[in-house]
Parts: structure tokens; C-alpha cells; sequence
């Protein structure tokens, strides 16, 4: 069976595949990736909008570095909790700021669910995952613990 720190460092690095896959299922199919590419349209956010997408850019770093530590063993439970958490802590202050700041712009919010892409999808799921996953390190690392002290003790 497939250990959980490799288990934790795959599906970190499917949920950095999110940031290449269309978030908006529209005509044009927008992915992070794109925002990233047209440097006009990350100049024409507010400022507020703009620290909240490189906030949000930052998740992929966590992702990326929960993938290359998840093998050698060096990852801890904690970042992987932080890392899988993030997302959803960020995607809860962003909406508050997108609601004060965006008056007339398009918006989340204004999105019908049915629109949203794999990208998304990917992304919370695997955020949720990379969470869990390193819950369960944490546990299985209280457990170790608790019975090494048994045993030597």
C-alpha cells in the first residue's frame, strides 16, 4: 500500500494541474494561467484584487512544495494541513473583498455554478485532500508516539 506522504505529494501535484485547466467554462475557457499571461488584465484589477490573486498564485507554491517533500519524507503534517487549508480560507476573505471592491465587475458570484471548470473542481477537491491527508499524518504521528513511549517507557 502507498504510503501517505506519497499518496499527499500525487494529489498535491494533480491540484497544481488546476492552475493550466479553464477555471470558467466559457467561449474562452479562463485559467490562472491566462490571468498570469495578459499582463493587462491583472493591471486592470483593484489593488485589493490583485494581492488576493497573488495570494491566491502562493497556494500553488504550498501545492508544489507538499509535492517535493511528500516523497523524501520530510513534510510536515502541520504545512500539509496549512497548504490544503489555505485555499479555502483565502477563497472565503477573497469573496468578502471581491463584494466590496467589484461593483460592475464580473465576479464569482455572478458566475452561474454550471459554468465553472475542472480547474476549480480540481482545486478544492485536491486542497480538501492534501487537508485531510495530513490530518491523518498528524494522527498517525500522535499514535507513534503515544505507543513508542509505551514500549520504552
Amino acid at each position: 500500500m502507498m504510503n501517505k506522504n506519497t499518496l499527499i505529494a500525487i494529489v498535491a501535484a494533480v491540484t497544481c494541474v488546476s492552475f493550466f485547466l479553464p477555471w470558467i467554462s466559457t467561449a474562452a475557457n479562463t485559467s490562472p494561467l491566462d490571468l498570469v499571461r495578459v499582463p493587462e488584465l491583472l493591471g486592470s484589477l483593484p489593488s485589493e484584487l490583485l494581492v488576493a490573486f497573488y495570494l491566491f498564485v502562493m497556494t500553488y507554491l504550498f501545492f508544489a512544495i507538499v509535492a517535493i517533500l511528500g516523497p523524501i519524507e520530510e513534510l510536515s503534517p502541520k504545512f500539509a494541513i496549512l497548504a490544503g487549508v489555505c485555499p479555502f480560507i483565502l477563497s472565503f476573505v477573497g469573496f468578502a473583498k471581491i463584494q466590496s471592491v467589484s461593483q460592475g465587475m464580473v465576479t464569482m458570484n455572478s458566475i452561474p455554478f454550471s459554468e465553472f471548470g475542472i480547474g476549480v473542481v480540481l482545486y478544492f477537491v485536491g486542497s480538501a485532500a492534501i487537508a485531510v491527508l495530513g490530518v491523518m499524518m498528524m494522527i498517525e504521528k500522535s499514535r507513534t508516539k503515544v505507543i513508542a513511549g509505551r514500549v520504552v517507557g
